[in-house]
């Protein structure tokens, strides 16, 4: 392993490099016998050659072999990552403000792929204790594509609102639903809330709610 670092240019003590290394590079170099003996895991021959340094699996450019398997690793994960994005401790909302692309960028993209690409299905599986909105994630359009989505954002809103016919919708304004982080999902629709509410409820009239303004692009 010390022959293997001089010949990729580490310097000379510093065992940082090896983060940057993925199982083809010693694969390449002859090293497929030593790696078979620790199950093909980079990681635990590591911790065997130099004991001496505290290894950070989530710093490798390929996550340890079966890591992402233990849900355990997969909160520490998570939790770790919610202090590098300064999220105060507990504070489950700020995750609908973060993309697949932070969480990729963050050494995340095998514990995506887990979950099919799907952040909310791996914070809901993770965290399964926090009541989860799904139409809050940022980006996620696809609600007004999604019909059980749909009638719970709209389910929702009707209790937060005290709704109890179609027409109290009447008093309710985009500005209102912004307040509850429903922007995007009001921006998703070419009529505003008025069309996610004839999806909803195709047998009413909702005309009225078409000439309500839209929301304004600054706001969330």
């Amino acid at each position: 392993m010390d022959a293997l670092a001089r010949q990729l240019g580490f310097e000379e003590g510093d065992r940082s490099g090896w983060y940057k290394i993925r199982n083809r590079t010693l694969l390449d170099n002859g090293g497929a016998g030593i790696l078979q003996t620790y199950n093909n895991s980079l990681l635990s021959l590591l911790e065997k050659v130099y004991p001496e340094e505290k290894w950070d699996p989530l710093q490798f450019n390929q996550a340890p072999r079966n890591y992402w398997y233990s849900l355990d690793n997969q909160r520490s994960f998570l939790i770790e990552l919610s202090a590098k994005f300064g999220f105060k401790e507990n504070d489950m909302e700020a995750w609908y403000g973060v993309t697949n692309r932070k969480v990729m960028d963050h050494g995340g993209g095998g514990l995506l792929d887990m979950y099919r690409g799907s952040l909310p299905d791996l914070l809901v599986k993770v965290f399964p204790s926090f009541q989860w909105k799904r139409w809050k994630f940022v980006g996620r359009t696809g609600v007004m594509k999604d019909p059980q989505l749909l009638n719970a954002f709209v389910n929702e809103m009707e209790t937060v609102f005290n709704i109890k016919s179609h027409q109290d919708w009447n008093r309710v304004s985009q500005e209102d639903l912004i307040k509850l982080g429903a922007g995007r999902v009001i921006d998703s629709s070419p009529d505003g809330l008025a069309g996610i509410l004839k999806l909803v409820y195709p047998d009413e009239s909702w005309d009225r709610l078409i000439a309500l303004p839209k929301r304004a692009s600054q706001a969330q």
